[in-house]
């Protein structure tokens, strides 16, 4: 395991390590949930549809670069959930996969990460953290794909992948 895989994996544990810390699982009802609530969801194959459907849908994967690199819906711009923030109006993260492409607020945003759930239910996938984010900055035609990219992967459609770095 590299040493960036490590930190990203101590920087998810954080969070679950904080929930315990101020009550754990089980101390009252999560903020967020699953499907429903205010999050639009549809299944990977009712989003599969809606970008036929829709020529202009704007691909959000909200996952890390190594996530993406893993597997990603073809055409996606790669803005992880922690720098949506910042990176919506201009885009200057990884220039080569996003080419400086935002989601206009009239556009359809099909967002997705791979958290298949949440580990626990009071701590956000980076779809919910998103959600939140997207709404904020008044985007409101907003779906997310239940399940992210392993469901995806499941139902069978188009998965793309990174090549694998040269090694030096």
């Amino acid at each position: 395991m590299t040493a960036r895989r490590i930190r990203i994996a101590l920087l998810r544990l954080l969070p679950v390590a904080a929930a315990f810390a101020l009550g754990g699982c089980g101390s009252g009802p999560a903020p967020m949930g699953g499907p429903g609530g205010s999050m639009r969801w549809l299944s990977p194959r009712a989003a599969y549809d809606l970008m036929r459907r829709q020529s202009d849908v704007f691909l959000l994967c909200v996952a890390s670069r190594e996530e993406y690199d893993d597997g990603h819906v073809a055409d996606s711009v790669l803005i992880p959930a922690v720098g949506l923030e910042y990176c919506l109006e201009t885009n200057p993260v990884y220039p080569r996969i996003n080419r400086g492409r935002v989601p206009r607020k009239d556009q359809t945003v099909l967002c997705y990460c791979w958290w298949k759930t949440c580990y626990c239910p009071w701590i956000p996938t980076a779809s919910q953290l998103a959600e939140r984010v997207l709404r904020e900055k008044d985007f409101r035609n907003v779906f997310f794909i239940d399940g992210g990219m392993p469901a995806w992967i499941e139902a069978r459609l188009p998965v793309e992948r990174s090549p694998a770095p040269v090694s030096r």
